[in-house]
C-alpha cells in the first residue's frame, strides 16, 4: 500500500523539478532572444509644441521582429519633452527649446534617439516660442 500513496508523489516531484528547469528564473524564452531595439526615428529636429510619434521593434538573432513583451520608455529632460502613450510606440511631446535624449528598453536591450528642439530662428539656446 505504501508504493500506491508513494507514485503520485514522484510523478508531482519529477513535474516540479522539469518545470524549474525550463523557467530560467522568470526571464521568458522571448526575452532571451532580444538582439536588438530598432527605434525610429534616431535624431529629430523639432520647434516647441510640436509632437514627435517614436516607435520600437525588437529583432531577434535571427534579425526576426519580436512581439509580446513589455517596453519601458523614458527621457532625460522632462522641461523639454513630454512622453505619452505605452506599448510599442509613444509620443513627445515638445515643450520648450532644448535637447533631450529618449530611451527604450525591452527584453534586457536598450535603444535611444535625440531629440534638439529649436526657436524659429533655429537657435537651441533661445527660449522663445514659434507662433
Amino acid at each position: 500500500m505504501a508504493t500506491r500513496t508513494l507514485r503520485p508523489l514522484v510523478f508531482i516531484g519529477a513535474l516540479a523539478i522539469l518545470a524549474s528547469a525550463c523557467s530560467r528564473d522568470g526571464v521568458g524564452p522571448s526575452d532571451a532572444a532580444v538582439r536588438r531595439i530598432d527605434l525610429t526615428p534616431q535624431r529629430v529636429i523639432v520647434r516647441p509644441g510640436d509632437q514627435v510619434l517614436f516607435q520600437a521593434r525588437l529583432i531577434d538573432e535571427a534579425g526576426n521582429p519580436l512581439e509580446g513583451h513589455t517596453y519601458h520608455w523614458t527621457n532625460a529632460d522632462y522641461d523639454v519633452s513630454e512622453l505619452v502613450g505605452s506599448g510599442s510606440a509613444v509620443t513627445a511631446r515638445i515643450r520648450r527649446v532644448g535637447e533631450d535624449t529618449i530611451f527604450v528598453s525591452a527584453g534586457g536591450v536598450r535603444a535611444l534617439a535625440f531629440v534638439t528642439a529649436i526657436d524659429c530662428l533655429g537657435d537651441s539656446r533661445r527660449e522663445n516660442s514659434c507662433s
